[in-house]
């Protein structure tokens, strides 16, 4: 498996930022500065890890067109342990286009878990909620 580093994945141009080495990278983490793991081609990558200054690790899974079809947002909320506290799923209308949809899951340490469903509006620009629940749950395993 590849794996490369740079201070962030491009989201608008679909591509790495500044390319850091391993060192400058552990470096990075070790300062709690932004960085990025780029898992796979790095130009193509699978997915990607973002490490942010508030440690918190974003990792999102991109689909061939480079676009992210699954995240997750864990947060450390003690030390060297990272709790999930939000999953996205967007879904798109086909092969090429951005999503018209999206379902987030919300999860709190106390088993607060709510669950949002966002339509994207028809001119593009923005979403609105279209739906939401919520309920507690067993978040032993987050």
């Amino acid at each position: 498996m590849q794996i490369n580093y740079c201070t962030q994945w491009s989201r608008h141009n679909n591509r790495p930022a500044d390319s850091l080495t391993e060192d400058e990278a552990r470096a990075a983490h070790e300062k709690g500065t932004l960085y990025t793991v780029l898992v796979g081609d790095r130009m193509r990558p699978d997915c990607f890890l973002e490490f942010t200054a508030f440690r918190c690790v974003g990792v999102e899974f991109l689909d061939a067109a480079l676009r992210t079809y699954l995240d997750y947002t864990f947060q450390e909320k003690r030390p060297n342990e990272l709790f999930i506290s939000m999953s996205r799923r967007p879904q798109f209308p086909n092969d090429t286009d951005p999503p018209d949809r999206a379902t987030v899951l919300f999860f709190k340490t106390d088993g607060q878990f709510k669950i949002e469903r966002f339509k994207s509006n028809p001119d593009g620009i923005g979403s609105k909620r279209v739906g939401e629940e919520s309920r507690v749950v067993d978040v032993t395993y987050n």
